[in-house]
């Protein structure tokens, strides 16, 4: 939904993690094992933000 939430991600070989919370106090983590690329990425952060949506 595209709102303001703060977060921090990173990657080491064959797993990326992303989290991020809201001023409200919503909180997700995504973890995925994986090889990370940009597409890869791009799912973890579209998910951190329907997490957050919802």
């Amino acid at each position: 939904c595209g709102g303001l939430a703060w977060g921090h991600g990173g990657t080491i070989p064959g797993y990326q993690t992303f989290g991020g919370t809201t001023d409200d106090g919503r909180a997700v983590n995504v973890t995925v094992t994986t090889i990370a690329d940009d597409d890869t990425t791009q799912h973890v952060d579209q998910a951190v933000d329907e997490a957050l949506c919802h």
